[in-house]
């Protein structure tokens, strides 16, 4: 193995526009108002919970959520799904490590800075995510596209009107 990322193949039919992209800008849409919601949220509750006792709540009604989702999808495993393949320690380290700062470390420093900054601060630090899509993107061997351009763009734009904002 090596330890460089695989370069991202698109398959043929990446850049078909349809219904499926309508729906994943509503529900980009639809992310973007509940985060400043929960945001919103926990700044006004501060008092009663630290940032790790607010994800934990927040991962508690998430878990709870997923699990009612696929109790009422009825969803079943397929008997005849190919099993993966077993992973490297390696690959097991990596993704374990990926777990530890994205679904721990991270939350528990945007719920922190939300307690110690203004929340338009805050939430427009938490928003300049698609500036770090780019070079990522460009590692993995993704060229970058107008509309990932675009993104970072409005992206800043949007940081830079709070930022003059407060």
């Amino acid at each position: 193995t090596t330890d460089r990322p695989r370069r991202y193949e698109a398959p043929p039919d990446e850049r078909e526009a349809g219904a499926d992209d309508v729906k994943g800008y509503c529900f980009a849409a639809l992310n973007v108002i509940l985060d400043v919601a929960a945001a919103t949220i926990t700044v006004a509750e501060h008092g009663r919970l630290s940032s790790a006792e607010t994800n934990l709540v927040r991962f508690g009604l998430a878990a709870v959520a997923l699990a009612l989702a696929r109790l009422f999808s009825g969803a079943v495993a397929r008997p005849d799904a190919k099993r993966p393949d077993p992973m490297s320690r390696r690959a097991w380290f990596q993704s374990a490590l990926g777990v530890f700062f994205t679904t721990f470390l991270c939350p528990l420093i945007s719920v922190w800075t939300m307690f110690v900054l203004p929340l338009g601060v805050a939430v427009a630090l938490s928003s300049l995510t698609p500036l770090w899509s780019l070079p990522v993107g460009a590692w993995y061997g993704r060229p970058i596209s107008a509309t990932a351009s675009v993104g970072a763009a409005l992206a800043t734009g949007g940081v830079a009107c709070l930022a003059f904002a407060v």
